[in-house]
């Protein structure tokens, strides 16, 4: 057509070429409209098909969706209640550990006090056997304190060490319990957070006039709103369908005339006008069909791009519906599970008690509590017997200055009573008969200081002003500190910790007589 309007040709023979040629473009035009048009209608079709199938998968993932939400809402409660009851059982399973384990490091920090606390010099080197650390123990415990270089030399270590293992052990054995306990709760804790990560994108995908929020979008991989395709697209692409029906039988209607036109041309032999103007009404009727084909195209452009987005929001709302199916599956067995951890939990906690309420267990703290306050006791002790010991060896040397003076002067009583009978025979003695007081011939009583037993012999610290000032500054503070502690300043030395009795058997009556060590130690 382009050449027929360009080249001046006047030939019948090369318009008929010419017209030909048209009329099989019309042709081939009109059957490519035909083809996009059939296609459109099949894209069409889909699109309906798939809007339905979409519409009712959005309905089944709603229903999905209120019944995941009323799920997680009783997973909430009981994944709350296991946490009170974890809480609870941890908290106590730590007051535990902490305050046994407090024992414990008490009596090991009172035992390294000890072993800073050395024998003085004087006390080692005294010949007499002394005790181990009391002044009433029996005969049996005695053994001499030159091999002794401090407080802690007088401790049974081994049954001391011995405590301490059964306590460490069963401080060990209630530790498990608490891993295992954590264990659980960071277990549920994460599959709680799964299950509240997976309901939350749910929710927000689900969301009615809002778009997900950004932490679902990254939680779901860039997903939007997920929503049933909107009714007016396809009624939409119903209107344009009918436009592109409308738009062939137009271009229908166009080939038919250019074929029309043709015939006048190739038949009638117009004249020179006539046929400039049936040439220019082709040159018309194919610009229109370069037009309408435009449209067309167009149109199935649309309409081929909604079929694609229908497919591609299918696509999404079946994936996304196999993922809310597993969503609802882990919720359903979420509810079963916490209900078994929390079964777990009671027998735990069942566990703990009978471990913690033993009552050999009990009875082992309560010795090293007793050990404890004895031993911060035991260097009050010592340093109240270096005064002691120091006032004794003053007071024995003015009883011995107090008796030779009060030697003396019985002496001289004895001298001045004897010298007085003496004179009283010279003068008297010869006239009197015997007979008449016998006893006027007994000798002169002699009296003396007798003790009632031979005393111990008190070594001499030579302690001197400024040493008994720092004895009795730290007895003092070893004072306030036992005072803080609990202790009992009239603990009899007698009370000896249970651990260094050296008759291993237990009887009813020596656990009656522990109680009541235990109980005045109180």
């Amino acid at each position: 057509l382009s050449q027929f309007k360009s080249d001046d040709h006047t030939c019948a023979a090369c318009s008929v070429c010419t017209m030909s040629s048209t009329s099989s473009l019309c042709q081939s035009i009109l059957s490519q409209a035909q083809s996009i048009l059939s296609k459109s209608e099949s894209n069409l079709s889909n699109s309906q098909k798939r809007s339905q199938r979409t519409r009712s998968v959005h309905h089944k993932l709603k229903i999905i969706q209120n019944e995941v939400a009323s799920l997680f809402a009783s997973a909430s409660r009981m994944w709350h209640g296991v946490r009170y009851h974890s809480d609870v059982l941890l908290r106590e399973i730590n007051d535990t550990l902490h305050q046994r384990s407090q024992l414990c490091d008490a009596l090991d920090q009172s035992l390294n006090l000890l072993s800073e606390r050395s024998i003085h010099d004087a006390l080692k080197l005294h010949q007499a056997d002394s005790t181990d650390g009391t002044a009433s123990s029996s005969a049996t415990s005695r053994s001499s304190i030159r091999d002794k270089n401090s407080l802690f030399d007088f401790v049974n270590l081994n049954s001391i060490q011995n405590l301490l293992h059964k306590a460490r052990e069963h401080l060990e054995s209630i530790r498990e319990i608490d891993k295992i306990g954590r264990n659980y709760v960071d277990e549920s804790k994460g599959k709680f957070d799964g299950i509240k990560k997976k309901n939350h994108i749910l929710q927000s995908m689900l969301r009615k006039d809002s778009t997900a929020d950004e932490e679902s979008n990254v939680a779901s991989g860039d997903l939007t709103e997920i929503s049933a395709p909107p009714l007016h697209s396809l009624s939409q692409s119903e209107s344009e369908m009918k436009d592109m029906h409308t738009i062939v039988m137009n271009m229908t209607q166009e080939c038919e005339n250019v074929r029309k036109w043709e015939n006048d041309l190739t038949m009638r032999n117009p004249d020179h006008s006539t046929e400039t103007i049936l040439q220019q009404k082709i040159q018309q009727s194919m610009s229109n069909l370069k037009l309408h084909m435009k449209k067309l195209q167009e149109l199935e452009l649309i309409i081929q791009q909604r079929y694609t987005q229908i497919e591609e929001q299918y696509e999404m709302v079946s994936k996304f519906y196999d993922t809310a199916a597993q969503t609802l599956d882990t919720v359903e067995s979420f509810i079963p599970e916490m209900s078994d951890r929390l079964s777990r939990f009671d027998n735990l906690s069942n566990m703990f008690d009978e471990r913690k309420n033993r009552s050999d267990i009990v009875q082992i703290y309560q010795e090293i509590h007793d050990l404890t306050v004895w031993y911060k006791f035991f260097p009050v002790a010592y340093d109240s017997l270096l005064l002691e010991l120091h006032r004794r060896h003053d007071a024995h040397e003015g009883q011995q200055k107090r008796i030779k003076e009060m030697q003396q002067e019985l002496q001289q009583t004895f001298d001045e009573e004897e010298s007085t009978r003496k004179n009283f025979f010279e003068e008297f003695g010869q006239y009197l008969p015997a007979s008449l007081f016998p006893g006027i011939l007994e000798d002169t009583p002699r009296y003396q200081l007798v003790c009632d037993r031979a005393p111990s012999s008190v070594p001499n610290l030579n302690l001197s002003d400024e040493e008994l000032d720092k004895v009795r500054t730290r007895l003092q503070e070893e004072q306030v500190n036992s005072d803080d502690a609990g202790f009992e300043e009239g603990t009899s030395g007698e009370e000896r910790p249970a651990s260094e009795s050296n008759d291993t058997e237990s009887s009813s009556q020596q656990e009656q007589q522990q109680s009541n060590e235990s109980i005045d130690r109180r």
